[in-house]
């Protein structure tokens, strides 16, 4: 039996929210530096890494509760809604009041319905676009695989999932623009992470893997990956898929870890177990900081540190407020 949480899982969970939250971050430096954000820059993919553990723990539930004829859809959506909709909608409301105040900004309905990231740009709650593509992905996604599996043809039906986003952004490539919205957050274009976790699920659960073999040649694997994303990371096309595909291997040979050290696994729960907080908070920290620097202009480091208790203060206060209060509600009554 697996543990209740998984060490190696918590270890790329913080490791992601530290990823983002730096790119976020550096990216509104007041004095901006090419040397440092070149680097924080790719703290951006640290999304993609949240996709491969979200398709991973969300598919080893539905692949085992599939296998043992103990799934039923209903409840798994039920659950997922649960799990994300009450602090999604609490953000929205918070950040809505925020650009009315200060921007008197009409409300936009898509916001609703988790279709923001079909924007050509994303007016308000940025962050959110993710979360738009976890439940496209959940609500659609199963009751495909419970079609394909009853009829044995899951495979020809899985193994061309991966590509999917990475023909239709080959189709999108010369009409991409910079604008953060559609062309790099509509659900379509960026389904390489959660699709390749999810898909690693279904081979972990269904077929025994020569696991030996894979250890044997996991580093030359991953420094294979590593280096044609560095290759490829300005590329539209190819840098979501190397990256899904390198945060892939990387799950595979870490979700097993055992952290000895008692301070490091406390360090990592600290940051792992709120980090859907801190990460949905992030963009509204950032506000209030930025406005609070304009008053007591200090320069960079100030920012910086700023920013990171704003971050910290606001995303456990809304962990402890919102998420696990309905996190306990859902325990209680759904199991």
């Amino acid at each position: 039996m697996k543990p209740a949480r998984w060490e190696g899982i918590d270890l790329l969970r913080a490791t992601a929210v530290i990823m983002v939250t730096f790119y976020h971050v550096f990216q509104r430096l007041p004095f901006p530096s090419k040397i440092i954000t070149s680097i924080t820059d790719f703290g951006k993919y640290g999304v993609d890494l949240f996709f491969v553990i979200s398709g991973f723990l969300i598919g080893s539930i539905f692949w085992k509760s599939l296998k043992n004829k103990e799934f039923v859809y209903s409840t798994f959506i039920l659950k997922r809604i649960t799990r994300t909709f009450p602090s999604y909608f609490a953000m929205l409301i918070i950040s809505y009041l925020g650009v009315y105040y200060f921007r008197s900004e009409k409300f936009d309905l898509k916001y609703l319905f988790f279709l923001q990231n079909y924007n050509i740009e994303i007016p308000f709650f940025s962050v959110s676009w993710s979360l738009c593509i976890e439940e496209h992905f959940y609500l659609i996604f199963p009751l495909l695989f419970m079609i394909t599996n009853r009829f044995n043809i899951t495979l020809l039906f899985a193994i061309p999932l991966i590509f999917l986003s990475l023909i239709l952004r080959l189709n999108e490539s010369s009409s991409h623009t910079y604008n953060f919205g559609y062309y790099t957050t509509a659900t379509h274009l960026r389904l390489d992470g959660i699709s390749f976790g999810f898909l690693f699920s279904f081979f972990e659960t269904q077929y025994s893997i020569n696991t030996q073999k894979i250890i044997q040649k996991k580093l030359i694997i991953i420094a294979f990956l590593l280096i044609s994303f560095l290759y490829f990371s300005k590329s539209y096309i190819l840098s979501y898929f190397l990256v899904s595909l390198l945060f892939t291997f990387i799950l595979y040979i870490t979700k097993n870890v055992n952290i000895k050290t008692t301070i490091l696994k406390k360090t990592i729960s600290l940051i792992a177990i709120p980090s859907y907080s801190i990460y949905i908070t992030q963009a509204v920290s950032l506000d209030i900081s930025s406005r609070i620097y304009k008053l007591a202009s200090y320069g960079n480091l100030f920012f910086i540190f700023l920013s990171f208790l704003s971050i910290i203060f606001f995303g456990y206060l809304f962990y402890f407020t919102i998420e696990r209060k309905f996190m306990n509600m859902r325990k209680k009554y759904l199991g």
